[in-house]
């Protein structure tokens, strides 16, 4: 696939947030943001150019989605998409932001590089994931709330397999969140 060629030239940035629920002023956020990258980057410099890797979500006015359109135009640096395949959701890529985006790589796509790093990967981390959703529903029965909505299930294995793929396709990453607590049900929780 050639946006992973392209992209082993490239050290990722992999921005994990909540969606447009975060009552937080993206502008704000994206103050704190790129200290936490650089001080971060003290230790763990990039050899690379950067690319900001985000999942295909529609662009709303707050939260992970108008973080990263700040984040792309504060470090001045292009972004990845990362979406699912129609057959799995049909909206994922059609409402996409495409804003600064350079290089597109579909979820199946990402699941068939992982297999080739290792064997069989693509179905471990499914059944983990799996694992971990049935942990958080019961923790959710006890709670008397709802069990996790189904999408929490192709949210998880699109962001971990992305993880997996960039890690190893471009032999470094870093992965930032938006927020200093990470919600143990949110899809940010499986990392």
């Amino acid at each position: 696939m050639q946006a992973l060629e392209d992209l082993k030239r490239c050290h990722p940035v992999l921005l994990e947030g909540m969606g447009d629920y975060d009552e937080r002023a993206p502008a704000q956020v994206t103050k704190e943001v790129p200290a936490s990258l650089h001080h971060h980057w003290l230790c763990h410099k990039p050899t690379k150019p950067l690319v900001l890797a985000t999942q295909s979500d529609p662009h709303r006015g707050r939260g992970v989605t108008a973080i990263s359109r700040l984040i792309s135009d504060m470090l001045s640096i292009p972004r990845l998409l990362i979406y699912l395949d129609e057959d799995i959701t049909g909206t994922h890529y059609a409402q996409a932001d495409f804003y600064r985006v350079t290089h597109e790589i579909d979820f199946s796509s990402l699941r068939t590089v992982l297999n080739t790093f290792f064997p069989g990967g693509s179905e471990r981390l499914q059944s983990a994931i799996d694992d971990a959703i049935r942990v958080k529903n019961n923790l959710r029965q006890q709670k008397s709330k709802p069990p996790l909505a189904a999408y929490y299930r192709d949210s998880a294995l699109l962001q971990e397999t992305t993880k997996g793929v960039l890690k190893n396709n471009c032999e470094e990453i870093t992965v930032a969140q938006t927020s200093t607590v990470i919600h143990p049900f949110s899809v940010a929780s499986f990392f």
